[in-house]
């Protein structure tokens, strides 16, 4: 740990959250859901946040995961929000604005008739603190740069049934975008089996 704190003298450090939220079912409908003492069941999905830092810089992940084998409105619903994450992300070009990302991504969501599900912006820049501009989203005409970090985050939240979100964090780059989270999100590797 102090060698990390050593190596990276030149930034401030700042007290926030670092930790993780789980919430599931109908409780994963709201953006930033909170967990309640209800248990998961058989047949939720469920949202793992996860913020950490590293030398002062921030970094997340959501991953959306299924206890036991999902229904078709479940998969309807994660196949839309993953591909729309997977396009977001893949927006995420220096040289582009941040409200391109958004408004590709979001507008798929909307082509695929969940547009009552929208409750969320594709993201924003994370530094020092993990919420911070630029933000991406519609109007927001901040060119992307390399070295910028943002988050890439579009979600559906369908009212009390459930919330898809997968986000990562990513690296805009000269090459393109190079995503930070490396968790698998692929529907097999977000289904969690038995609860025996």
């Amino acid at each position: 740990m102090k060698i990390m704190y050593e190596e990276h003298a030149d930034l401030m450090l700042v007290q926030g959250l670092a930790s993780g939220l789980v919430y599931s079912g109908a409780r994963s409908a709201f953006p930033h859901g909170m967990p309640t003492g209800n248990p998961v069941k058989r047949g939720e999905s469920i949202i793992l946040s996860l913020g950490c830092r590293v030398g002062g810089r921030a970094a997340e992940s959501e991953r959306t995961l299924f206890i036991g084998e999902p229904s078709k409105i479940q998969l309807d619903h994660y196949a839309v929000a993953y591909e729309a994450q997977r396009m977001a992300t893949a927006a995420l070009i220096a040289g582009h604005t941040c409200a391109s990302a958004d408004n590709l991504a979001l507008a798929f969501i909307r082509d695929s008739g969940m547009s009552d599900y929208l409750l969320h912006r594709v993201g924003h820049g994370m530094g020092v603190m993990f919420h911070e501009s630029p933000w991406v989203e519609a109007g927001d005409e901040t060119i992307l740069e390399p070295g910028m970090i943002t988050s890439s985050e579009p979600a559906i939240f369908v009212p009390g049934f459930a919330g898809y979100r997968i986000a990562d964090t990513v690296l805009i780059t000269a090459r393109g975008p190079d995503s930070m989270t490396h968790y698998a999100c692929k529907i097999d590797d977000v289904v969690i089996g038995s609860m025996t």
